[in-house]
């Protein structure tokens, strides 16, 4: 509104806001759909308890949304942990930063480690630089990569987060949680998942729901 009060234009400011919501409600719907589409493919695999395999008459993994509500609730009481919303909004971009950049950083080391393990692979792209320039550029991109990723923890001084030790704990925390619960269900994983998947999922994916 006072950017918009500057240019005299203060009518515009409802206008901007409506399309922030409307792009919000977008982004929500990309955010909720898309890790559970993952996770269909993922159940398809036999890497998910049997659990989390049913769909309902319309194709949508209902057992796996749940599970997305459950967890959204759960870091959803951040907003009582904390001193302010901002702060809370804050964490949680802050934990999305750090996810990504963890991908990341397995991605540019994937990348060199293949240069070694399969040489030979034809491969759509390749750095130039040959072994060389993979080193470098996988290099620097996990070097940028690793620094994002250590500044994430510190707690900004422009924000009131009340106790830089529970916003770092928090952080931390929850950081730790989403890693270890994948590897976690990667381990305890069992051969008759994969058998259950191909029953749940196979008359539905023989037919367009109904």
């Amino acid at each position: 509104m006072i950017f918009f009060q500057l240019f005299d234009m203060p009518w515009l400011s409802p206008i901007i806001a409506l399309a922030l919501t409307i792009g919000a409600f977008g982004a929500v719907t990309i955010w909720i759909a898309g890790p559970s589409t993952a996770l269909v493919e993922v159940g398809r695999a036999g890497y998910l308890p049997p659990f989390f395999h049913p769909l309902n008459r319309h194709g949508a993994p209902h057992h796996i949304i749940l599970a997305q509500g459950c967890v959204v609730t759960l870091l959803s009481t951040l907003f009582i942990l904390l001193p302010s919303v901002e702060a809370t909004f804050l964490i949680l971009n802050q934990l999305c930063t750090i996810l990504f950049l963890s991908m990341y950083m397995m991605m540019f080391a994937a990348g060199v480690r293949l240069r070694y393990s399969q040489p030979d692979v034809k491969r759509a792209y390749e750095a130039p630089g040959g072994l060389a320039g993979m080193w470098f550029f996988g290099g620097a991109g996990f070097a940028a990569s690793f620094v994002a990723f250590l500044l994430s923890f510190m707690p900004p001084s422009q924000i009131n987060i009340g106790s830089p030790t529970l916003y770092s704990s928090i952080l931390i925390g929850c950081f730790m949680l989403a890693i270890a619960t994948p590897l976690l269900i990667f381990a305890l994983r069992k051969p008759d998942w994969r058998n259950a998947a191909l029953t749940d999922f196979e008359p539905l994916s023989d037919k367009a729901p109904q």
